[in-house]
């Protein structure tokens, strides 16, 4: 008798202390708040990266400060963020993240738009060049931080049992 009340108490407990930890639904909320931030962040970036295509520095440059103010209100705002449940893994690797997309908004992607501020009849083939090894650097530099970012937010969605939407699953 004493072992089935033993055991029972022991359930209880179990039970009471998974209902004090978060919820999902608080879990996806504080996900939310900091994949939503990363996005502002990365359409700038979207635009910014249309209009280089249009090789006018008209559109150009309103475009990059557009992308560097929203990285600088998006960094703001995470860093303001409370740890999730005293875990501040995902949180941090976002800070890491937009950390190194506004470096490099604010480094080599003003330098490229600097490239393109170059007159067409004093551009050369070496402006050409470090244009494309700045195009690189950021390519590996962001891509290297995103996979660790979402390594973060993976291992979050894990610990607390919150389902993760592949982002080529929704279109």
């Amino acid at each position: 008798m004493k072992f089935r009340i033993s055991l029972i108490f022991a359930f209880i407990l179990t039970i009471l202390f998974a209902a004090c930890g978060p919820s999902v639904e608080e879990a996806i909320k504080y996900n939310d708040a900091i994949v939503n931030q990363g996005l502002k962040v990365i359409n700038k970036i979207d635009t910014l990266n249309i209009n280089f295509a249009t090789y006018d520095p008209a559109k150009i440059v309103p475009a990059l400060d557009a992308a560097k103010k929203q990285a600088e209100i998006s960094l703001g705002k995470i860093s303001k963020m409370e740890d999730f449940q005293g875990n501040p893994k995902f949180r941090d690797a976002a800070i890491v993240y937009l950390t190194i997309v506004n470096n490099a908004l604010n480094k080599e992607f003003n330098e490229m738009s600097d490239i393109y501020q170059i007159p067409d009849t004093l551009f050369t083939e070496s402006n050409e060049k470090r244009w494309n090894e700045l195009s690189n650097s950021i390519d590996k530099t962001l891509t290297d931080s995103y996979y660790e970012y979402i390594a973060a937010q993976k291992e979050f969605a894990l610990k607390y049992n919150m389902p993760l939407i592949d982002a080529e699953d929704i279109k």
